[in-house]
């Protein structure tokens, strides 16, 4: 399995962009139990941990960019989009910034855990990135790009806030 960047900028304001995306194909399904599934797109577990790298076109630095995740369901068009800032926490799912040794300063490694809860089915990942500019009226440059990789959310069975969760092992 592979994983290349097929990017659609929605808009663009920003100088940081994104030039490239490692979704860790191979490794977040074998630990989430999917790899045998015959599906183009990554399929993960909702309520479990998974990895992915973006790298840019130039170094990041926290002091002046805000970046989110946002998930968009292609499934359900009345689920509201998840937008998770980096490092905080929204509805159940988180997004943190991991940091790895010789990484370099263009690449950033997003740990993100979805909610028990959330609907099962097609999402699409877009990346919003706010440049932080220091102004009187706090204005803020908005870059959104739409990743062309699709990812799937099942129930998960090994995980005892999902709904469907399995009593005993």
């Amino acid at each position: 399995m592979y994983s290349t960047i097929n990017l659609k900028c929605l808009f663009s304001a920003t100088k940081l962009l994104p030039i490239d995306i490692d979704m860790y194909m191979k490794r977040n399904m074998e630990e989430h139990s999917t790899i045998y599934y015959d599906i183009q797109g990554l399929i993960l577990r909702r309520g479990q941990p998974f990895l992915f790298t973006i790298t840019f076109n130039q170094d990041f630095h926290i002091d002046k960019y805000n970046l989110s995740v946002i998930f968009e369901s292609q499934t359900w068009s009345y689920f509201p989009n998840v937008k998770i800032p980096l490092n905080s926490s929204s509805n159940g799912w988180s997004a943190k910034r991991l940091f790895i040794e010789d990484q370099k300063n263009n690449r950033i490694c997003f740990q993100i855990n979805s909610s028990s809860d959330t609907p099962i089915g097609k999402y699409s990942l877009l990346l919003e990135i706010c440049s932080i500019t220091k102004n009187l009226i706090n204005k803020q440059d908005v870059s959104i790009f739409h990743f062309d990789n699709d990812i799937y959310f099942l129930f998960n069975p090994w995980n005892k806030n999902d709904s469907c969760a399995l009593l005993s092992s």
